[in-house]
């Protein structure tokens, strides 16, 4: 009888902590609930407060994604229209020519360069770098410009004869032309501006029927000007010598 009672009591302890545990644990759940659910109404709430403050513009182009293009203006209607005829498209448009340019010299675009100018220039600094007579391609009243020329470079102890040269984009400047050029050899560099004149000579036409006289313009060097200088570093020199 007593085993029994003491049974019965053991059972309603068992019972007890039992009822305590599972009510501590639906506790802790609900509260867990409660918090996520409160979390997320939170967050809901800010996205949808962000939102609002937004100011959305109409769009510039609707429909542009979604529209079916099959046809160009440019393009004749029985071609077929896919990536290979826009590419033939494109091909026979006129594009500008883009030149390559020296930093700290000139763009290497010499079209505007009058032909008998730009004979003059190369001319003169292929006689000059074989340390030919270069008198005849000066101004009868500018020859000293060349001798100065020639007095600046030995200073700067650059030989013309291990040189070689490259004539830049031309401009017109007080009545004469001046064209950029860079006389350079493997260590050294010099930038100068030439400044040209055109002259008129006059010349009998050979026809024996027209005794008329014609005008032959040509150009003559007014003054050579150097206006930078510089030496090459290694990486320089071989992007220079190709």
């Amino acid at each position: 009888m007593i085993k029994y009672i003491y049974y019965m009591e053991f059972c309603k302890k068992a019972l007890f902590f039992t009822f305590i545990s599972l009510s501590l644990l639906a506790g802790c759940k609900n509260a867990a609930q409660t918090q996520t659910d409160e979390s997320e109404f939170s967050l809901k709430k800010i996205a949808d407060a962000k939102n609002g403050e937004i100011q959305w513009t109409q769009e510039l182009e609707k429909g542009r994604l979604s529209k079916k293009v099959n046809r160009n203006d440019y393009m004749n209607p029985a071609v077929a229209f896919n990536p290979d005829s826009m590419i033939a498209l494109d091909a026979g448009k006129n594009f500008r020519e883009i030149y390559p340019e020296i930093e700290g010299f000139a763009s290497l675009d010499i079209r505007d360069i009058d032909s008998d100018a730009l004979n003059l220039v190369q001319s003169f600094f292929s006689s000059f770098i074989k340390k030919k007579e270069c008198d005849e391609f000066m101004e009868s009243n500018s020859i000293f410009s060349l001798a100065i020329f020639s007095f600046d470079l030995n200073q700067k102890n650059i030989d013309p004869s291990t040189c070689s040269y490259i004539i830049g984009k031309g401009y017109f400047s007080d009545n004469a032309f001046e064209i950029p050029v860079r006389l350079y050899n493997k260590e050294k560099f010099v930038d100068t501006k030439i400044y040209i004149k055109e002259i008129q000579f006059t010349k009998q036409n050979d026809k024996e029927s027209d005794k008329k006289d014609s005008q032959i313009p040509s150009y003559k060097i007014l003054d050579i000007e150097i206006f930078n200088e510089g030496t090459f570093n290694k990486s320089q020199n071989a992007t220079q010598n190709r």
